[in-house]
């Protein structure tokens, strides 16, 4: 096909022709409500409205409210629905006229707090779907007998990666990122990806994911406090080494942290974190680069050899984020800046658990009461 008559789009372009005035309008300025495909898991507290430079005018943000759609698609047998979620999200520009754009300017930063919110809250389907949060796969069962016939439906949940609710402080700490212009940590981003990975029954792309994560953020870390005391032996060494591609995983957690004056990673637990973690970082960068080189990621240990499953994936994300954890205390006491965060304490921290309900005996999914019961003519 000529590049002249390629598509736009993957599918039929479709703009809503709007209805009568929805609110009575007090004021001047404009109100922007955008609609976004994915739910937010957010507590029940009133946030307050976040503001934002645009250009020379502010932008008022509304806290995101998230709702459930139920809609019965046409041409189905059962009553059951799709899971459909919708977040609203408003944003008012006082005084300002309007002008073509400008809702693609106001959504360049409610994309930005999206960003922020999705890796503080590790909401980690923000911007790429309701992965995690839907049924895995959901519908009606009939079953006819004779001339009756029954109908139940059913909900099926899948693994998930359970997280807390989104708070005010993580609203405050958005605000405060996206106004003092920080960037969006590449490290926290990548972790994201990896719970949704999970979530998508990839686990062989999540270790990698989580590695590539841990990797990021711990050179992250030497970096910035090498920078900050260029002229000392350990920051020399530190980045003589890593320009010539001879800083090894390994060789930065365990000697190259140590000789730039962090605590040792060894001997760093807090409450709720994994024991054993940093051990587990050696070894998730190990199964890293078996998956990069073969596509598969095996474990040995007391049962013989066998393919990592939840169970590991499970203490390999604890563990990363124990990493994440102890890179902020060292920022803390080197005093090197870091993007503002809502917790202290490892415990507070966004992820709960891995959820793998097929392997769960106490059940994630099933039908919906009683059938409902016809007889047919």
């Amino acid at each position: 096909m000529p590049d002249e008559f390629m598509p736009l789009s993957n599918g039929g372009l479709r703009i809503k022709t709007p209805p009568g005035p929805p609110v009575n309008a007090t004021g001047n300025g404009l109100l922007l409500e955008f609609l976004l495909p994915y739910p937010l898991h957010a507590d029940a507290g009133a946030w307050p409205a976040i503001t934002l430079p645009l250009g020379n005018v502010l932008v008022t943000v509304e806290r995101p409210t998230s709702r459930v759609i139920d809609t019965q698609p046409a041409a189905i047998f059962g009553n059951d629905m799709p899971d459909l979620f919708c977040t609203v999200i408003r944003a008012m520009i006082g005084n300002q006229g309007d002008r073509p754009g400008i809702e693609t300017e106001v959504y360049a930063s409610i994309y930005l707090i999206l960003e922020w919110l999705r890796v503080l809250g590790r909401q980690y389907w923000l911007l790429q779907g309701s992965t995690g949060v839907g049924a895995y796969c959901r519908g009606s069962l009939f079953s006819a007998s004779g001339n009756r016939l029954s109908q139940q439906n059913f909900a099926v949940y899948d693994k998930t990666v359970l997280v807390r609710p989104l708070t005010a402080s993580v609203w405050n700490s958005v605000q405060l990122n996206v106004s003092n212009t920080v960037p969006v940590p590449l490290s926290d981003s990548i972790f994201c990806d990896a719970l949704l990975s999970i979530a998508s029954r990839d686990d062989v792309k999540a270790l990698a994911e989580l590695g590539l994560a841990a990797e990021i953020e711990l050179t992250s870390l030497l970096s910035a406090v090498s920078q900050s005391r260029p002229n000392e032996k350990a920051s020399i060494e530190f980045e003589k080494r890593k320009a010539k591609r001879q800083d090894k995983f390994q060789w930065k957690l365990e000697k190259a942290s140590i000789a730039l004056g962090l605590e040792d990673t060894a001997g760093f637990n807090l409450p709720g974190m994994p024991l054993g973690w940093k051990d587990n970082l050696l070894l998730l960068y190990k199964f890293r680069g078996s998956v990069a080189h073969s596509g598969q990621a095996v474990v040995n240990d007391a049962t013989g050899t066998r393919v990592v499953g939840a169970g590991d994936l499970d203490r390999f994300l604890f563990s990363v984020e124990a990493l994440f954890h102890w890179s902020e205390q060292q920022r803390l006491r080197m005093s090197i800046p870091q993007y503002s965060r809502p917790w202290t304490q490892f415990r507070e921290r966004p992820v709960m658990a891995v959820l793998d309900p097929p392997k769960d005996a106490r059940g994630f999914s099933g039908r919906a009461g009683s059938p409902a019961m016809w007889v047919m003519p």
